[in-house]
């Protein structure tokens, strides 16, 4: 979940946004990335798109995935925008 966060808040347009809403992703064997899909929505669906678009060019995480890890991960990803 670290990981998603900290790299959806390099893209400013997400880091200055209010958002809560929970995330389904898919990774591959390497820890890249393979799919997500929003549970729901953010309320905007600009906001939506955008998110959808970061989190597909998130890079692969540090450790490989083990064989038996269960998919989708659902985590909740949250902002609270810079006023």
């Amino acid at each position: 979940q670290r990981h998603f966060h900290e790299h959806l808040s390099r893209t400013r347009k997400l880091r200055e946004s209010d958002y809560r809403v929970t995330v389904k992703i898919w990774l591959r064997r390497d820890g890249s990335l393979e799919r997500a899909e929003l549970v729901g929505s953010t309320g905007s669906e600009k906001l939506d798109q955008l998110l959808r678009e970061s989190l597909l060019q998130i890079p692969a995480m540090r450790e490989a995935m083990p064989e038996n890890l269960v998919q989708p991960i659902r985590i909740r990803v949250t902002n609270r925008g810079a006023v």
